[in-house]
């Protein structure tokens, strides 16, 4: 079935989930893996097997594997449009979420498809925008700590929150400026996020910055802070006794 599935061989693939369903052999459908057939036909990108898949009702939409990803998290992943709007027309459940608690809207922001983004940002009720993975991450959270930037810009045009926090107190600027994210680390600032900033351990963006080197952030964030504050700030000394500069 998969070697079926992963070269879309349409008439085969459906004949042998016919032959299955007839003889209600539901066991056989699904791999050691708990995938599907309609998994393997959206994770090889096949929009045609995946419609007739759908259509015949040969294997349900909402079935998750064991990772617990259902066929739309596999499309998410792979930033196909065409197969999420076709899972989208089929009853699919847009808040479930895999055994990390990534929903498909976390999942797309992690592998930076800003279009999928704006898609399932559009069609997704309040539970999975606001959702946290069982890390404590949002969407926008996923995108800037993989530094995607137009997953971050799409995210942040429909008001996600730049300055969220996380259980250790960081919010995203933190993690964009650790990695030198530049443009992320821009959008951000641009969105509202606080340059001065500070976790609970009493770091700054500008800590991490500097700690990594990333001469292009550390200016982009000083030209961010508060005149008043600027001086301030760059004294800032954390709990490990440290100062940004």
């Amino acid at each position: 079935m998969s070697y079926a599935c992963k070269d879309g061989y349409l008439d085969p693939v459906l004949e042998i989930l016919r032959w299955h369903r007839d003889r209600n052999h539901d066991s056989c459908l699904q791999s050691e893996k708990g995938q599907t057939a309609l998994h393997l036909a959206v994770e090889f990108g096949h929009p045609t097997l995946v419609t007739e898949i759908l259509k015949d009702s040969l294997a349900p939409v909402n079935t998750p594997d064991r990772a617990g990803w259902i066929p739309l998290h596999t499309a998410a992943k792979r930033g196909d449009v065409a197969i999420i709007n076709i899972l989208l027309e089929h009853a699919v459940v847009l808040d479930s979420t895999t055994d990390e608690g990534k929903n498909a809207l976390h999942i797309a922001a992690q592998y930076g498809h800003a279009a999928i983004c704006e898609l399932l940002w559009e069609r997704a009720p309040d539970s999975l925008r606001n959702a946290k993975t069982k890390g404590g991450l949002l969407p926008a959270s996923l995108a800037v700590k993989h530094g995607h930037v137009g997953a971050v810009k799409i995210l942040l045009h429909h008001k996600a929150d730049p300055n969220i926090m996380n259980k250790k107190g960081s919010t995203p600027i933190f993690f964009s400026a650790e990695m030198g994210k530049v443009k992320v680390v821009i959008a951000l600032l641009k969105a509202g996020a606080k340059a001065s900033s500070r976790n609970n351990s009493n770091t700054t963006p500008l800590h991490r910055a500097a700690g990594n080197g990333h001469a292009d952030c550390i200016k982009i964030l000083m030209e961010f802070l508060p005149d008043n504050n600027a001086k301030a700030i760059l004294e800032v000394k954390n709990s490990y006794g440290s100062t940004p500069l």
